[in-house]
């Protein structure tokens, strides 16, 4: 399955109203209030309600986007942390050998210079590695259905729906004081027909987030 395009611009994410009898243009109470307030998405942004300039390929023309969810960024503070210590390992090893006084053997500078610039590629692998797991791992919400896209390498994508009719229940999990400290969880859609269970990881504000699923499924069913 090819990837979504999720920042397409070229279609709106709200379409063109056609023109409506005098009667349905004099009630602004029907418009959801999830599409008067569009948001523009950032690089870094892990939680927009209503955002402006996404789609996806599958979407319909009547098809409002309300939730844009990442991960929240703090979950990336492990392999900042990594990728930062990695960076000084070759330092710290030089330090020790020089205050040492101690050597395995020695290698022309050229030869260090390319095993030194082979390590940092490495280095750099891993960090575009993650980044890129963060940045297109994303779960949207229409006001029909939940999509999560799952970026697993640069030739596997993974991209799983749930129709809002279909699910069962919401509930969002907190596990330990990271999550609840800065306010990130996983937020589960229970799916009636089959029992499987449709996931958003690590997303910013899992309260909020399972209470405007709760609300669209709510105003479908009524």
């Amino acid at each position: 399955m090819s990837m979504p395009d999720i920042f397409s611009e070229s279609q709106p994410s709200q379409p063109a109203s056609k023109a409506q009898p005098a009667t349905t243009a004099m009630q602004p109470e029907t418009v959801s209030d999830e599409q008067t307030d569009l948001k523009p998405v950032h690089l870094f942004t892990t939680y927009c309600q209503s955002p402006r300039g996404v789609s996806f390929a599958e979407q319909e023309n009547d098809e409002p986007i309300i939730l844009f969810l990442r991960r929240d960024f703090i979950t990336n503070v492990p392999w900042i942390i990594s990728t930062i210590a990695l960076i000084f390992i070759p330092y710290l090893i030089r330090f020790i050998f020089v205050s040492t006084s101690f050597s395995l053997f020695s290698l022309p500078d050229n030869i260090s210079f390319i095993l030194i610039s082979f390590y940092y590629l490495i280095v750099l692998g891993f960090v575009f590695a993650n980044l890129a797991s963060w940045f297109y791992n994303i779960g949207l919400v229409t006001d029909r259905r939940g999509i999560d896209i799952d970026f697993l390498d640069l030739t596997a994508i993974n991209v799983a729906t749930a129709s809002l009719p279909d699910i069962k229940d919401v509930e969002y999990t907190q596990a330990g004081f990271a999550q609840s400290f800065f306010d990130y969880g996983d937020v589960r859609l229970r799916i009636e027909a089959t029992g499987e269970v449709f996931v958003f990881e690590k997303v910013p504000r899992p309260t909020e987030i399972a209470g405007i699923i709760s609300k669209i499924i709510g105003r479908q069913g009524s």
